[in-house]
């Protein structure tokens, strides 16, 4: 689609419409090759790779938090890192992190 615009001269709204596509796609679509090449193309994962409230940093401080008074973990961890966590998601990072790090034991130990 690309190379009958860009070497055959054909218009974008001829070549979009012979590939089923609209004009919007058929530029999106230049930009990626343009900015990536031909990897641009493939399809990828999108949205986050990674927690971005449940950091490293976030996790440490609740593996050795200590109950006090009546505050709860939720609690302590909106007042240290001014974010709120669902404790579900907490239990979530908390399992992957630790099958992560029994993963790592295998690989040391085999």
């Amino acid at each position: 689609m690309l190379r009958r615009h860009r070497v055959e001269r054909k218009p974008i709204s001829e070549v979009a419409k012979s590939f089923g596509m609209s004009r919007q796609a058929f530029y999106v679509t230049d930009a990626l090759f343009s900015e990536h090449g031909i990897p641009g193309l493939l399809p990828h994962l999108r949205g986050p790779k990674g927690a971005h409230k449940c950091t490293d940093e976030v996790l440490d401080f609740v593996e050795q938090w200590k109950p006090q008074g009546k505050e709860t973990l939720v609690e302590a961890i909106r007042r240290r890192f001014g974010v709120t966590i669902n404790p579900r998601s907490i239990e979530r990072a908390l399992a992957r992190r630790k099958k992560k790090r029994a993963r790592k034991q295998q690989q040391m130990q085999g």
